[in-house]
């Protein structure tokens, strides 16, 4: 499965000039017990965990336990409180569908994290930034939980 690096205009830190990135964003579909939303996220092999904002858990019907938490710390140092929850995640491209149950994180914000855990572990990746595009291949794996 191949995806097309998307242009994405930011503020250059300690700046105030506008630059264009390109970055490794998916398209995919999360499913929870009572629905399923469209997502586009950023594949990032420096995230542990796969993290959605947790606004879409009410669309989804995800409840969360009282011990299905953890604070990860970002970059700058910064903590951020996270909620997990096991939804489905789907990529679909042309004809080929793979769809999965994954171990998630929740928190707030509106960024989409496709992260280590949960998603890019199933996957061998392959990151063009040149040719703007990332390559997924399954690989028939999901690493074990990183905090059990």
């Amino acid at each position: 499965m191949r995806f097309p690096y998307h242009d994405i205009r930011i503020q250059g830190t300690g700046t105030n000039r506008v630059a264009t990135v390109w970055r490794p964003l998916i398209p995919f579909r999360v499913f929870g017990p009572t629905g399923r939303v469209p997502l586009l996220g950023w594949a990032d092999t420096g995230s542990d965990d796969t993290i959605l904002p947790i606004e879409i858990a009410p669309a989804l019907g995800v409840t969360f336990q009282p011990t299905d938490w953890g604070r990860t710390e970002g970059m700058g140092g910064n903590f951020i409180d996270l909620s997990f929850a096991d939804v489905d995640l789907e990529l679909t491209v042309g004809d080929e569908s793979f769809r999965w149950t994954a171990w998630v994180a929740f928190t707030d914000g509106r960024k989409v994290i496709l992260g280590n855990r949960g998603f890019l572990a199933r996957f061998t990746a392959t990151f063009d930034p040149l040719g703007r595009h990332v390559t997924l291949i399954r690989n028939g794996t999901e690493l074990p939980p990183l905090y059990l």
